[in-house]
């Protein structure tokens, strides 16, 4: 929930990259769990 995403950029515009470096695991698992159950 930062206010920088989604940018959809290949680079972060802003230099730091949080959108990738502050995700954890238990997201990502929660999020695939949720594109494979529907």
């Amino acid at each position: 929930n930062l206010d920088c995403q989604p940018c959809m950029q290949r680079t972060c515009p802003l230099g730091h990259h949080d959108c990738m470096q502050l995700i954890k695991a238990n997201a990502v698992l929660k999020s695939i769990n949720q594109l494979f159950s529907n």
